[in-house]
């Protein structure tokens, strides 16, 4: 069976938690197309270099947080949904 493409930006700072989301949800069936950001620049230029069906952030960041990610992508405008 082939999977679902997804693209997921990955707000994480620990590569290791980074790759075992996308292995998760690999074995959900989805493709991920993934870019990691671990802080408010990083993930700034990935949110202005592609629209994203899922991001998934770690709450507790060194320099950065859930809630600030949050608000970042508030900022953009864009139609999105928080679960």
């Amino acid at each position: 069976m082939t999977g679902i493409p997804i693209r997921v930006l990955i707000v994480e700072d620990n590569p290791a938690d980074a790759e075992l989301l996308e292995l998760q949800a690999g074995e959900g069936r989805l493709c991920p197309e993934r870019a990691a950001g671990a802080d408010r620049g990083e993930m700034q230029a990935a949110l202005d270099a592609a629209q994203w069906d899922l991001i998934l952030s770690d709450y507790m960041l060194p320099r950065f947080s859930g809630l600030q990610a949050l608000e970042l992508l508030k900022a953009t405008g864009r139609d999105i949904r928080s679960f």
